[in-house]
């Protein structure tokens, strides 16, 4: 009973690290956790800067944002870019860590 909760387990382990390399693609796609990370830090740091600061997400793949993906630059995802108030921007390019947001977001802030 013991081996056959060990082989069910290694199994298991075997198909997970196989789904998230993509070994199952198209059928199955793998998780892209590099798309999800700069959202959820994002929704982890909004609610301490709103309604001082406005958060818009640009997905680059709709042909609305086209426009505005040229205009800043954006090559590479994620990128970030923050305007401020004039709108002068900064652009960040690949995931931000947390203190390095909160330091943009903060001189956002302060320089308003």
């Amino acid at each position: 009973m013991l081996r056959a909760g060990v082989v069910l387990l290694l199994l298991a382990n075997l198909f997970f690290f196989g789904w998230a390399r993509g070994w199952f693609a198209p059928g199955w796609p793998p998780p892209r956790s590099a798309e999800r990370e700069p959202g959820r830090l994002v929704a982890q740091v909004r609610p301490d800067y709103e309604p001082g600061l406005v958060f818009i997400d640009v997905l680059t793949d709709n042909a609305k944002n086209l426009p505005f993906v040229r205009q800043v630059g954006i090559q590479a995802i994620p990128t970030t870019y923050f305007l401020d108030k004039s709108g002068s921007g900064t652009r960040y390019i690949g995931a931000m860590k947390e203190p390095d947001l909160r330091a943009q977001l903060t001189a956002l802030v302060d320089g308003s």
